[in-house]
């Protein structure tokens, strides 16, 4: 698969000690179960296999790894020289791991009205943080209000979820070189939709994306 046509940008890296495929995600690693552009089942990972080979033979990682447990020499894989990259990024596609597969355009009802997905993936670093914490404080703002409604358990309960969200959000994207893509984009719009439409409207204009 990391030799697949439509890779021919890097989005899937492939980690041959293990035998798995994934993507950034954010500050992590995403680990794929499928093939996102056949849908087909990718073998089974062995990490586990590695650890227990590496507990039998009294190797402990933290101290370095040695030949052949740093490639996949260990189980027998035939290392092969990285692919060329040259055609780079395929305009207007990218990996969607909540839906699967290949998407041209993003899915345009996760957001509120008004937040223009696109404005949100491609936004100056250093306003996207300034939207973030606003909309974390709105967050907090409406919790303050929650308190003595009726749904008051259930509602500051989401609100809760979405400033933990938000803020791994700008933790991340604190990082100049962390990716911004869609998947991020979307999640961040749909946790956006627990605001009343009139305050998410105020942030974008008080705190344009473009």
């Amino acid at each position: 698969m990391d030799r697949h046509p439509q890779n021919d940008w890097g989005s899937v890296n492939y980690d041959a000690r293990f035998d798995i495929y994934w993507v950034q995600a954010g500050g992590a690693k995403q680990q794929l179960f499928y093939c996102p552009w056949c849908g087909e089942k990718l073998p089974p990972e062995q990490r586990d296999r590695w650890f227990d080979e590496l507990e039998a033979k009294g190797i402990a990682p933290e101290r370095g790894i040695p030949p052949p447990y740093d490639t996949g020499a260990w189980r027998g894989a035939v290392e092969e020289p990285p692919p060329e990259r040259d055609r780079g990024a395929i305009e207007g596609r990218y990996i969607d791991l909540f839906e699967g597969g290949m998407r041209d355009e993003p899915p345009t009802d996760r957001g509120p009205p008004g937040l223009d997905l696109y404005e949100l993936l491609y936004a100056e670093r250093s306003s996207l943080l300034g939207f973030l914490a606003q909309a974390i404080n709105e967050c907090t703002v409406a919790a303050r209000a929650a308190y003595g409604q009726p749904d008051a358990e259930d509602a500051l309960g989401r609100l809760n979820e979405a400033v933990h969200r938000l803020s791994g959000h700008a933790r991340d994207l604190a990082d100049p070189d962390a990716p911004m893509s869609m998947s991020r984009a979307n999640a961040i719009a749909a946790d956006l939709t627990i605001l009343p439409e009139t305050r998410v409207a105020w942030l974008l204009e008080t705190w344009p994306l473009t």
